[in-house]
């Protein structure tokens, strides 16, 4: 005979927020002159909402885009911060020193 079998699917529109964010180093080394992005993970790896806001605590020596690059501009040091935008204790940091 014929069998026919029937499932329910639910979406849901929800979105999965990240809880906590890491960078691969707490401190890193860089030339005058480098860009590149910040090597970084964040938590849950499922996170679908994965939007992050960027901060340099000198940007005259490290300047960062919004989406995580730096471009090492002078000698010196500077604070990166990733946090999640709305949070102000889901966030980390990682120095950069400028050669």
């Amino acid at each position: 005979g014929k069998r026919t079998a029937t499932c329910e699917v639910t979406v849901s529109s929800k979105a999965v927020g990240i809880d906590e964010i890491e960078f691969n180093n707490s401190n890193e080394w860089a030339n005058k002159g480098d860009s590149y992005y910040v090597e970084y993970s964040v938590y849950p790896s499922g996170a679908t909402d994965r939007e992050l806001s960027w901060k340099s605590s000198d940007p005259s020596v490290v300047s960062v885009s919004d989406d995580g690059y730096v471009q090492c501009l002078k000698e010196g040091m500077a604070v990166i911060t990733a946090s999640k935008p709305g949070s102000s204790k889901i966030k980390a940091t990682v120095e950069i020193y400028v050669e």
